[in-house]
C-alpha cells in the first residue's frame, strides 16, 4: 500500500484528524474528500497525484500559516494568514509567486478566523513546551470565542457556576451583530437581573426599541469598526499544486453559545478543586435546601448563559480577556486552603436483623395560612410531599430550556403549598397541569389549572406562578403547559401503583431502534441485524444506529464486531464526556479484555475531559480495578473522592466516593496482602470509608444532565425504597435522591447474603430524555464478599420515551460463591 485516502460522510466528523491519517503515514500522501462531491468527482480525486512539502512564505510577515502544504492536487485552493505592515504583499508558493490584492474586511470576522489559524499554528508546531503551548491555546480560545481542543461548552447558571470558574458575572462581553450593514461589536451585561433593569428602565421612559429584551448600550459604547487585511491566495490556473481548506481550527458544534456567553477554563487541578471537603458544610435536607435558595435562584435560573471551558491548573487567570470590565483587568480566583483530612469512618456494620425505619412523634399540625402570604415562615415537623415536574409542552415565543429553568427555581414554593395541604387532606396526591400565558416583557399574564387537584392547592400554586419572571419573549405572548406529580411522603411515585409491582413491558423505545430491539426480544436475530445495518448505511452519524448494531451483534455472540460499533461512537463524539461514558458502558458489558481496556482508556479521558462530574472517576476506578490495576484504580478513585464538585449538584457523592475508594482498598489489599497496612494508611489520609463487612450495592448513573432519574428497588418481601421512602424494612439504603443529572444514585445492603431479602427488582423512572433525544446510563451490581472479593455485572441502558419506566431486571440469590445474577 503506497497511499491511503479518506471520503469523509456526514457532519460529524474531524477531518483534520483524519488529514493526519492520510498523510505522513505511507510513501506518498492521500487526500481528505467529502462524498457530496459525488462519483465522478471522488473517482477522479482519487486516480490524481499529489503534491506535499510544498513550502508557503510570506515576505515580510511576522508570523504566518501554514508553512507548507501536503497532499495537494492540481486546482486546489489554500487559505494563508500572515501578520504584517503595510509592506507590499508578496506569498511564495513552492516555485510560484503571487502579489495579490488587498481588500479590507470587518476585524470582527477577520479577528476570529486570525484566532482559530494561530491556536492550528501552535496546534501543528507549538513554540514553547506543552504546558505553555496549551496556556496560549487557551488564552486565545476563550478571548476570541472560537473552539480548540482544550476548550469546551458549558452552560453556567448559577453565582457557585461564576465563582468556581472565576468569571465576574457583572462583566461586559463582546456581542457579534450587524449594524447599518456592517458587523460590528456591541457590549453587554452578563448578569439577567442588570438586563432586565436596564430593560425596566426602557420601559418606563416609554422607549422600548425593537431589539428585544436584552437592551442595547447607545451612547457609552459605540459599535466597534475597525477593519484589518486579511489574505487570501488566488486558485492556480496551472498545474501547480494549491490546496482547498477552510479556514483551519474546529468549528463550534451545534447548539453553541448565545451572545452574552461566558468564557473560562479549569480543570480538575484549578479553580473549585478541594482536596477532602472536610472544610464544607453539612448537606440540608432537600426540601429546606431548595426554599433556602429559592428567593435567590427564581430569576437567576431564566438566564441561558454559555461559554467556553478548558482545562489546566491556574489557567482562569491566564485567559486574556475573561471577566473583563471597563478597565480589562481578570479577577483571578480565589487561593483555596486544604485542611486536613476528616478521620476515616468505618462503614456501618450490619445487625443481625433487620428492621423498619421507626416512626418518629407525630406532627404538629401548621398553624392556618395566612391567604395574604401563603409563602410565610412556618415551623414544623410535619413531613414534606414530594413535587416533580412532569410533561412540558411549549407553544412558542419562549424556548423550553428557558422555561424549565424558571419552573426548577419554582419547586420550592410548590412543595411548601403541598405540604400545607397534607395537613388537612393527609391522602392528597395526584397530577396537575398548568396554563402559561407569558407577556412580552417576561411577566405572567394569566396561569390556569387545567387539571386540579383540590382548590387550596390549586390557589397557592397559581398564585406562586403569578409572581414568577420568565426571559422575555420579546414580541407577543409565550405560552406553555405544564404538568407536575404531587406525591406525599408515604407514598410512591404517580405511575408506580405499590400494589401492582410489574412495570408495564412496553419497551422504552421509538423508531428503528425500537424495531430493532422487538426483534431481539422475539428471537430474530438475522432480522434485527438486517435492519440495524440499513439503518446506519442511511445514517451513518446516528449514534442509536451504532448502539443498534452492537445490540444485535452481541445477541449473535459477535463480541469483536459488537466492540467495534460502541467504538464507532467514540469516533464520533470523542469530545463529549457523556458520550465517552456511555460507549464504555456499552464496552464494559462485553466483558472481553480488549474491549474492558479500550472502556477503561475512554473513562480516563471523560474523567480528563469532565473532572467536575463524579461518574467518570467511578467509572475508570472500577474498570482499572476489573483489569487488575489496583493502585492505579485506587488513585483514579482517590482523584474523585477528595475534589470537590458543584453546589447543589451530586447529592451524596462524597458518601458514595469514599465507600467506593474503601472497596478499592479492601480489594488491593486482598491481591498484596504484604501492604496491607500500607493501603489502609493511604485510605485513612484520603478519607477514604474501610469496607471490611459484606455488602451488595446498586448504583446508577445516567447521562443527561439537568434530569431527573427516579430509582426504585423492590425486594422479595414486597418492600419498596425510592425517593420517598429510602430504606427497605429488609435493610438497604438509598443514599440520595439526585434531580440534576447523571447520578450516581446508590443503594446499599450490607450483611451476608443469607440476610438479604431476595429477589430484588430495579426499575427506573426517567423523567426526560435530553435534548438528544434518547436517555442512556448504567446500573452497575457490586457485590463485596467483606474480603477484598468483589464481583460486578454491568447493564447499560437506553430510554427514548419521557417519563418512562425502565426495567433493569431482577437480581436473583447468588448459588455458592457466585455473583448476584441479573436478569
Amino acid at each position: 500500500v503506497e497511499r491511503m485516502d479518506a471520503i469523509a460522510m456526514g457532519g460529524i466528523r474531524d477531518d483534520a484528524f483524519l488529514r493526519t491519517v492520510v498523510r505522513g503515514v505511507l510513501d506518498k500522501d492521500g487526500v481528505v474528500l467529502d462524498a457530496k462531491l459525488g462519483a465522478d468527482a471522488l473517482a477522479r480525486r482519487l486516480g490524481e497525484a499529489t503534491s506535499s512539502g510544498v513550502p508557503v512564505t510570506v515576505a515580510g510577515a511576522s508570523w504566518s500559516w501554514p508553512k507548507t502544504l501536503d497532499g495537494l492536487q492540481a486546482g486546489d485552493e489554500v487559505m494563508v494568514y500572515a501578520k504584517l505592515d503595510a509592506a507590499p504583499l508578496k506569498i511564495d508558493v513552492g516555485t510560484q509567486s503571487f502579489s495579490p490584492d488587498l481588500r479590507t474586511s470587518d476585524r470582527p470576522l477577520v479577528e476570529r478566523a486570525w484566532a482559530q489559524a494561530k491556536i492550528q499554528s501552535l496546534i501543528d508546531a507549538p513554540t514553547e513546551d506543552a504546558a505553555a503551548t496549551k496556556r496560549q491555546i487557551i488564552s486565545l480560545s476563550t478571548q476570541h470565542r472560537v473552539l480548540s481542543p482544550h476548550t469546551a461548552m458549558l452552560v453556567l447558571e448559577t453565582d457557585a457556576d461564576y465563582a468556581r470558574f472565576g468569571i465576574d458575572r457583572n462583566a461586559t462581553v463582546d456581542i457579534l451583530t450587524v449594524r447599518d450593514g456592517r458587523i460590528a461589536l456591541d457590549r453587554e451585561p452578563r448578569a439577567w437581573e442588570e438586563k432586565q433593569a436596564r430593560l425596566e428602565a426602557q420601559k418606563n421612559k416609554g422607549n422600548v426599541d425593537g431589539e428585544g429584551w436584552f437592551g442595547r448600550r447607545k451612547a457609552a459604547q459605540a459599535p466597534t469598526t475597525a477593519t484589518e487585511s486579511a489574505v487570501a491566495a488566488t486558485p492556480m490556473a496551472t498545474t501547480a499544486p494549491l490546496a482547498s481548506a477552510a479556514a483551519p481550527g474546529l468549528a463550534p458544534p451545534s447548539g453553541g453559545p448565545r451572545a452574552g456567553g461566558a468564557l473560562a477554563d479549569a480543570d480538575e487541578d484549578g479553580v473549585g478543586r478541594n482536596q477532602n471537603r472536610a472544610d464544607a458544610p453539612a448537606e440540608e435536607p432537600r426540601a429546606e435546601r431548595s426554599a433556602a435558595v429559592d428567593d435567590l435562584s427564581r430569576d437567576r435560573r431564566a438566564a441561558d448563559v454559555s461559554g467556553l471551558v478548558g482545562g489546566s491548573a491556574g489557567e482562569v487567570a491566564g485567559a486574556a480577556g475573561l471577566g473583563r470590565a471597563a478597565g480589562g483587568a481578570v479577577r483571578a480566583p480565589v487561593p483555596l486552603t486544604i485542611p486536613a483530612p476528616p478521620p476515616a469512618q468505618a462503614a456501618p456494620a450490619a445487625s443481625g436483623a433487620f428492621r423498619a425505619p421507626t416512626r418518629g412523634p407525630s406532627p404538629t399540625p401548621r398553624p392556618n395560612m395566612d391567604p395574604a402570604d401563603p409563602f410565610a415562615a412556618h415551623t414544623t415537623t410535619a413531613a414534606t410531599g414530594q413535587v416533580r415536574q412532569g410533561a412540558l409542552v411549549v407553544d412558542g415565543g419562549i424556548s423550553q430550556g428557558e422555561v424549565q429553568r424558571v419552573l426548577r427555581g419554582q419547586t420550592a414554593k410548590m412543595r411548601e403549598c403541598y405540604t400545607r395541604q397534607l395537613q388537612t387532606q393527609p391522602s392528597l396526591r395526584g397530577s396537575m397541569e398548568l396554563r402559561v400565558v407569558v407577556g412580552p416583557l417576561g411577566e405572567v399574564k394569566s396561569v390556569v389549572a387545567t387539571r386540579a387537584l383540590s382548590e387550596p392547592l390549586d390557589r397557592c400554586v397559581t398564585q406562586a406562578f403569578k409572581t414568577v419572571t420568565f426571559p422575555a419573549p420579546g414580541t407577543g405572548d409565550a405560552r406553555f403547559t405544564a404538568s407536575f406529580d404531587f406525591v406525599s411522603s408515604g407514598g410512591g411515585a404517580i405511575a408506580d401503583n405499590d400494589q401492582n409491582r410489574n412495570v408495564p413491558k412496553a419497551l422504552p423505545y421509538e423508531g428503528r431502534f425500537k424495531i430493532v430491539m422487538e426483534r431481539l426480544a422475539n428471537a430474530d436475530k438475522d432480522g434485527a441485524l438486517d435492519e440495524a445495518k440499513r439503518w446506519q448505511a442511511d445514517q451513518p452519524g446516528d449514534v442509536m444506529a451504532f448502539v443498534a448494531l452492537g445490540e444485535a451483534y452481541e445477541a449473535r455472540g459477535d463480541v469483536k464486531t459488537a466492540a467495534r460499533a460502541y467504538g464507532s461512537i467514540l469516533e464520533l463524539f470523542s469530545f463529549r464526556a457523556d458520550s465517552r461514558r456511555f460507549a464504555g458502558e456499552r464496552l464494559e458489558r462485553l466483558s472481553d479484555p480488549v474491549a474492558i481496556r479500550l472502556a477503561a482508556d475512554t473513562y480516563g479521558k471523560a474523567a480528563e475531559q469532565r473532572p467536575d462530574h463524579p461518574a467518570s472517576h467511578r467509572l475508570y476506578a472500577f474498570t482499572l480495578l476489573k483489569a487488575g490495576e489496583h493502585e492505579k484504580a485506587f488513585e483514579a478513585m482517590k482523584r474523585g473522592a477528595m475534589r470537590s464538585y458543584p453546589s447543589g449538584r451530586f447529592a451524596g457523592v462524597d458518601r458514595i466516593l469514599k465507600e467506593d475508594l474503601g472497596l478499592i482498598a479492601s480489594a488491593w489489599a486482598a491481591a498484596a496482602p504484604a501492604r496491607h497496612a500500607e493501603i489502609m494508611t493511604k485510605l485513612r489520609e484520603a478519607g477514604g470509608t474501610p469496607e471490611s463487612g459484606p455488602s451488595l450495592r446498586f448504583v446508577l448513573n445516567w447521562e443527561t444532565d439537568a434530569n431527573d432519574v427516579d430509582f426504585h428497588i423492590h425486594d422479595g418481601r414486597g418492600g419498596h425504597a425510592y425517593y420517598g421512602a429510602r430504606t427497605l424494612p429488609s435493610g438497604g439504603e438509598l443514599y440520595a435522591d439526585v434531580t440534576t443529572g447523571y447520578g450516581p444514585e446508590c443503594f446499599t445492603i450490607r450483611g451476608p447474603r443469607e440476610k438479604r431479602a431476595y429477589p430484588y427488582t430495579l426499575q427506573a423512572h426517567y423523567y426526560s430524555r435530553g435534548p438528544m433525544g434518547y436517555g442512556m446510563g448504567k446500573l452497575s451490581i457490586v457485590d463485596h464478599d467483606g474480603k477484598g472479593n468483589i464481583t460486578f455485572e454491568e447493564r447499560p441502558f437506553v430510554v427514548m420515551v419521557d417519563r418512562a419506566y425502565v426495567d433493569l431486571g431482577t437480581v436473583e440469590r447468588p448459588r455458592g460463591n457466585e455473583t448476584a445474577s441479573l436478569k
